[in-house]
Formats: C-alpha cells, sequence, structure tokens
C-alpha cells in the first residue's frame, strides 16, 4: 500500500464513513418518528377532501335516487 492510498483510505475513514452513518441513522430515525408536521398537514387536508368527496357522492345519489328510485337495479343490471 503506497502512502497516496494510505492518506485515501484515512480520508475516508475520518469523512465519509461517519456521513454515511450519520445520514442512515437520521433517516432511519425520521422513519421510526413516522410523519413529520408537513406530511401530517398535507394528510390532514386529503383525508378533508375525501370527506368532501364522500358527502358529494352522497348527495348525487340521493338526488338520483329521488328522481329515479331504481336508478341502483338498472345500474347494476337488475
Amino acid at each position: 500500500m503506497n502512502v497516496f492510498e494510505f492518506i485515501l483510505a484515512i480520508i475516508f475513514m475520518v469523512v465519509v464513513v461517519p456521513v454515511w452513518v450519520g445520514g442512515y441513522y437520521n433517516h432511519k430515525n425520521k422513519k421510526i418518528r413516522g410523519l413529520d408536521d408537513d406530511d401530517r398537514k398535507e394528510l390532514d387536508e386529503l383525508l378533508a377532501s375525501v370527506d368532501q368527496m364522500l358527502d358529494r357522492i352522497e348527495t348525487l345519489e340521493n338526488i338520483l335516487h329521488d328522481n329515479s328510485p331504481d336508478w341502483s337495479q338498472r345500474r347494476h343490471g337488475r
């Protein structure tokens, strides 16, 4: 092993390995903790949108049932 390879190995062990290990455990800790605040906020907004869409679908189904009581049976081929 020449001096150049020895210096590269030392630099690798002193700089690269600690950064690599720190990044690995940082990622692992984030994964264990779950959602961060931004992800939780986005999920709450998506869930609110889903609730709103479900309400709209129920309203549309009620309108269809009022206008055409047998729409559900015709839709399913009954």
